[in-house]
C-alpha cells in the first residue's frame, strides 16, 4: 500500500513542480498508477477485488489486471473509467487525471453539489 501512495504522491508532485514551471520529476506509467490508486482505494475502503470485479462486471482476471497495471491504456476506454470511479466512489474526473486524459466538466461542477451554502449575511 506504501508503493501505491508513493506512486500518487509522485504523480501529484510531478503536476505542481508543471505547475511551477519546473520539469517534472519522471512518474510512472499511466496504467500502473491507475492501478496503484485503485489498490490503495480498495484498501481503505475494504472492498475486495471480487467485489470490485462484481461491482464493473467483469471476469476476476480482468480486475485483477487493472489493478496491476497491466491492461494497456488504450483498452482503458471512456465507459470503464466511468465504471471505475463509479465503483470506487471518486470523481470520474479523478481517474481521467491519473491516466493522463482530459478532464470534463460534470453536472455537479457546472451546476453545484447543493452542499455549500452562502453565510446568511451574503444570501438574498
Amino acid at each position: 500500500m506504501a508503493d501505491a501512495f508513493g506512486s500518487l504522491r509522485a504523480f501529484v508532485e510531478a503536476k505542481l513542480s508543471q505547475q511551477k514551471g519546473k520539469p517534472p520529476a519522471p512518474h510512472h506509467h499511466h496504467a500502473k498508477l491507475l492501478g496503484d490508486f485503485i489498490e490503495a482505494s480498495l484498501q481503505n475502503q475494504r472492498i475486495s477485488l471480487p467485489e470490485f470485479a462484481r461491482r464493473l462486471q467483469i471476469e476476476l482476471d480482468v480486475a485483477e489486471a487493472i489493478v496491476k497495471g497491466q491492461v494497456p491504456e488504450s483498452e482503458l476506454d471512456n465507459a470503464l473509467i466511468v465504471d471505475i470511479a463509479a465503483a470506487l466512489g471518486h470523481p470520474v474526473n479523478t481517474v481521467r487525471l491519473l491516466l493522463g486524459r482530459e478532464i470534463t466538466p460534470t453536472v455537479e461542477a457546472s451546476m453545484g453539489s447543493g452542499r455549500g451554502r452562502l453565510p446568511r449575511s451574503h444570501r438574498a
